[in-house]
């Protein structure tokens, strides 16, 4: 049926009454407004596939599944179609949502992508989040049309660690460096800086001095916590530009403030 952010909040006051009423049988879970926005997102983008997952209500007509949904549908604004079931028996909700979830890996599959794995989503995430350390988070759905649109790129990067396993070298930030850099930067330079930074080998250019910097800040420190990520990110995209400027530096800081060294091309919409 069309789901309309009227009707929702109808339903949604008529649960909230019902918990009042019977607050030891509250059914669903609290209301998490990261989930709300990543759906709300999607629907405002027209980018809601309608399936067999939508709202459930119990043989009196009390909501025991989709206020995630719900109050999606009141955040966007919009008009949406969604399966309702109605007339189930209190006790079914006991059995909804046990289910594996899916990740982007697994959707990726579904949509036709071959060969991604987690290595694929984490450089991803990286990239698309670049220096800002607020970028809002993706959802399932716009993750999967970045990382089809920015998979050349992703390719690229990890193509230049093709044996490297080492711990905090070959990590999810550098690579994103590396990835966005494909777009506007020489790729035989591009392998050059991957070259030494695997090594720690450089060929007596002095312009090189800044990627063995990186490398032993990189060996040094292998936490991967957010603010390592973003760290990490900051000095490689530092690194990278001065050495493609022909900068002479030995000593590494991380860029600062929140201009982009490596911006992305605009996302082709027809393509993602």
């Amino acid at each position: 049926m069309k789901v309309t952010p009227h009707w929702a909040t109808q339903k949604l006051d008529e649960y909230e009454a019902w918990c009042d009423q019977h607050p030891e049988l509250r059914m669903n879970r609290r209301v998490t407004q990261s989930f709300v926005q990543k759906y709300a997102t999607d629907m405002k983008a027209g980018m809601w596939g309608r399936n067999h997952q939508g709202l459930a209500f119990d043989k009196n007509g009390i909501l025991i599944d989709g206020q995630h949904r719900l109050w999606a549908v009141i955040e966007a604004d919009k008009d949406v179609m969604m399966l309702v079931t109605t007339g189930l028996d209190r006790e079914a909700q006991l059995t909804i949502d046990l289910g594996k979830a899916r990740n982007t890996v697994d959707v990726a599959a579904i949509a036709g992508m071959t060969n991604v794995r987690n290595v694929h989503v984490a450089v991803l995430k990286a990239l698309m989040r670049g220096a800002n350390a607020s970028r809002p988070t993706l959802t399932r759905v716009e993750e999967v049309a970045a990382l089809s649109h920015h998979r050349e790129s992703i390719e690229f990067a990890m193509s230049l660690f093709p044996a490297t396993r080492m711990i905090g070298v070959m990590r999810a930030p550098v690579l994103s460096v590396l990835a966005r850099a494909f777009y506007t930067q020489d790729h035989e330079r591009l392998r050059r800086f991957a070259d030494v930074l695997k090594t720690g080998q450089r060929s007596g250019d002095e312009t090189e001095a800044v990627i063995v910097a990186l490398r032993n800040y990189l060996l040094l420190n292998k936490s991967i916590g957010s603010q390592a990520s973003l760290e990490v990110y900051a000095k490689t995209a530092r690194a990278l530009q001065a050495y493609l400027k022909g900068e002479r530096i030995r000593t590494l800081y991380a860029s600062k403030g929140r201009e982009e060294p490596f911006p992305l091309p605009v996302l082709n919409k027809k393509k993602g």
